[in-house]
């Protein structure tokens, strides 16, 4: 979940706290991290965009 908080904060220009917020109140992050699927840097930064329109 660190990768994905890093890469909003170094992409998206976000507060590392906010970022860690988005992170771990989502559903979303939890699915990507409890699949079995590997978790690849194009899914961590789809999440990401996802999270992002989410909450804005």
């Amino acid at each position: 979940m660190a990768d994905l908080a890093a890469y909003l904060v170094s992409e998206y220009d976000i507060e590392p706290r906010d970022a860690a917020g988005l992170v771990m109140n989502s559903p979303r992050t939890q699915a990507l991290y409890s699949s079995e699927e590997p978790i690849t840097e194009q899914r961590v930064k789809a999440l990401a965009e996802e999270l992002l329109r989410e909450n804005r």
